[in-house]
């Protein structure tokens, strides 16, 4: 399934991790198969903590071709949806 139509709580969850919440996973491999349960770091914070942690220029290299520095598009670096940036509240807010 592609990423834009999993749940938003399953993207977040993929991306951010599970703030310590164990996570079934189950795995094959051939005729094997079994799984385990344990809390799931998440991709981003799984790249920020390996760029973190290195000593490596090569890996930094590697791991600064996720990053970026740039604003979001949509909200201009807001980290709020579309519809949160409509809303204000005793005249302080943002419109789009």
């Amino acid at each position: 399934m592609p990423f834009g139509k999993l749940p938003d709580r399953i993207r977040r969850l993929l991306l951010f991790g599970s703030a310590g919440e164990s996570i079934r996973f189950a795995l094959e491999e051939g005729d094997r198969q079994f799984s385990f349960t344990k809390p799931f770091e998440g991709v981003v914070n799984n790249l920020e903590r390996r760029f973190r942690e290195t000593d490596s220029e090569d890996v930094r290299e590697e791991l600064s071709r996720y990053m970026n520095n740039r604003p979001c598009r949509g909200c201009g670096g807001a980290r709020l949806k579309k519809e949160a940036l409509c809303v204000s509240v005793g005249g302080r807010g943002s419109t789009a």
